[in-house]
């Protein structure tokens, strides 16, 4: 739910014509933001106490490895598969 209406703030972006379509984008975005804290109390929740380091590991784990791959795998896909979108042009 978080990563889809996150994606849809960011297509209402995309396309907004005035600043009232940019500031619905940022709610919607804004409500849909909180994946990390849902994740961490999920593992407070569920696991023992010897497992839950690892686990709160686990999620600081995949966030690095995300911010470090993430953009590398969006360059890749960006230069040789997708082109980028012109939103600049209005017709």
């Amino acid at each position: 739910m978080g990563l889809l209406g996150s994606s849809l703030g960011y297509l209402i972006y995309g396309f907004s014509t005035s600043f009232k379509w940019l500031f619905l984008s940022r709610a919607v975005h804004g409500a849909c933001a909180a994946t990390i804290s849902t994740a961490q109390a999920y593992i407070a929740d569920t696991t023992d106490d010897a497992g839950r380091t690892r686990g709160m590991g686990m999620i600081g784990a995949a966030f690095g490895l995300g911010f470090v791959i993430g953009p590398a795998i969006g360059d890749y896909s960006g230069a040789t598969i997708f082109a980028p979108p012109d939103f600049s042009r209005r017709r």
